[in-house]
């Protein structure tokens, strides 16, 4: 088989598992956010949320933008809002694959096919696989100058479009646009090379435009636009972002577990059982990851500069933002690396081709269990029950239930993901939904609040670190007495007899 041949067949095996990626479960509290954008037929409605958002989605325009476009030709179902993703996916896994077919690598897209970090946010109704699109087009612009392609102007609109979409997707963007833009600036540099008068002219397009970003993103932060700092930054991020970016997401316990486990501990010998009952896959992954790093160690002169370059950018970006975390008191997660990921997926994947094709049987064999790990933990995060979203779905319909039965419904949960199964009406603010005769938003009230409303048939919450903050519906819970209580995804769900009251 011809390399042209076999790495098309590489790239045709990583185009048909995107389509396995996206589904249709129920949406979760960030992707209520998103819908909150995307419900809109006209545009002026979107532009009034921009002008009065104070939460992060104010700092993602573009990505808002482009889900509400995409909305309006497949709608706002659950998989129409993931959909776009599969777009951006392949378009990603295109440009590894124009760097491979160069590289004589043709395995580098399907490597980046089946990344469980790739297919949990292209399951994502958010923008970061748009940014792992722009990241990758940076990525593919610097390859291009690394190898020597500086005259052409091909690199120049790679970078300029990759970094508009990597920046206006999400403000945090714009440090993995720093780095990528700097390493490309120092082989610019070292080689001697001033840019010719249509590379420049593009460069000051894209740089002007830029800047007017960056002052949109100073007014946001100046209003107070901005996300949830319910985490302080910690080891808990640095662990997170780990477990996404090295693939052990899909056979871990699921997040809601890893979650409470880092705001509370291990409290009970069980949970530590449970632990261990992913010792194997995650013991067999680590361990093949260390012989394939091992032999790259052993060949670590044999690395071009292109993948230094690769991963300068990526732990200059992933510093940055933690050293910004800090100084913000923003907990970041391994999703605001996104427009970073492809430079560590191009690390890594030099390295797994260079093991793919080494002479050593045992390292090759080792190569291709880690593809085969990382597809299993990637199958894993998408179709294992227990790796499911937040159940705002199975939540609204049981509150719903005892809605059209007359009862009230307290709803200690995300308002917009309430909104989006018309639990609320779709336009009513929060504020206002306490104003409902049979479906109160008690988030984060206090006892005493909670005992002046009408007494209950069911209670749903979620997280009660983020919707019970002050304590009352578990004070509350003290002096009540539920009928039967239903668990599901990240929601408790009580009932109450009707003949019950304070």
């Amino acid at each position: 088989m011809t390399k042209p041949k076999s790495a098309f067949i590489f790239l045709l095996l990583a185009f048909a598992l995107v389509p396995l990626m996206p589904s249709a479960d129920s949406i979760w509290v960030d992707e209520a956010q998103t819908w909150r954008y995307a419900r809109h037929t006209l545009f002026a409605d979107v532009w009034n949320e921009f002008r009065v958002e104070k939460f992060s989605e104010a700092q993602m325009p573009l990505g808002m933008l482009a889900a509400w476009s995409w909305a309006q030709i497949f709608g706002t179902s659950e998989f129409a809002l993931r959909a776009p993703n599969m777009f951006y996916a392949i378009g990603a896994i295109f440009c590894f694959y124009l760097i491979g077919r160069r590289e004589d690598l043709p395995v580098l897209p399907l490597f980046l096919a089946v990344q469980p970090y790739l297919w949990f946010y292209v399951n994502e109704a958010r923008p970061y696989a748009l940014q792992m699109l722009g990241g990758s087009l940076l990525l593919l612009a610097l390859h291009q100058v690394y190898r020597g392609n500086i005259a052409s102007i091909r690199w120049v609109i790679l970078w300029a479009v990759g970094a508009v979409i990597c920046s206006a997707s999400s403000m945090l963007g714009a440090i993995p646009t720093f780095a990528f833009s700097a390493a490309i600036l120092w082989e610019l540099f070292r080689l001697n090379y001033f840019p010719k008068r249509s590379q420049l002219s593009i460069i000051a397009g894209t740089s002007l435009s830029l800047l007017a970003l960056g002052l949109y993103y100073v007014r946001t932060l100046l209003v107070g636009s901005g996300g949830a700092k319910i985490w302080s930054v910690g080891l808990q991020n640095i662990l997170f972002s780990g477990i996404e970016f090295l693939g052990f997401a899909g056979l871990l316990p699921p997040r809601q577990e890893l979650r409470e486990l880092a705001r509370t501990g291990l409290s009970q010998p069980a949970e530590l059982l449970g632990l261990w009952s992913f010792t194997l896959p995650t013991t067999l992954l680590a361990v093949v990851l260390t012989v394939l790093v091992f032999f790259w160690f052993c060949h670590l002169k044999d690395t071009p500069r292109w993948i230094l370059a690769c991963l300068v950018v990526f732990l200059s970006s992933a510093i940055l933002l933690f050293l910004a975390a800090l100084v913000v008191g923003f907990p970041f997660w391994g999703r605001h690396l996104a427009p970073v990921f492809p430079a560590f997926v191009a690390v890594a994947g030099w390295i797994f081709c260079l093991c793919w094709r080494a002479p050593s049987l045992a390292i090759k064999i080792s190569a291709r269990a880690l593809l085969a790990l990382l597809l299993a933990s990637s199958l894993m995060l998408r179709f294992a029950p227990m790796h499911a979203k937040d159940d705002y779905r199975s939540a609204a319909s049981s509150a719903q239930e005892t809605i059209n039965e007359g009862g009230t419904v307290w709803w200690a949960a995300d308002p917009a993901g309430a909104n989006y199964y018309g639990i609320f009406p779709a336009l009513l603010t929060a504020a206002a939904a306490a104003d409902e005769k049979n479906v109160i938003l008690v988030s984060n009230m206090t006892y005493e609040q909670l005992s002046g409303l009408p007494y209950p048939r069911m209670l749903v919450v979620s997280k009660l670190d983020i919707y019970d903050s002050k304590g009352g519906l578990r004070d509350w819970a003290k002096i009540s007495s539920p009928a039967a209580i239903h668990t599901k995804t990240a929601f408790q769900v009580f009932k109450y007899n009707p003949n019950d009251k304070y």
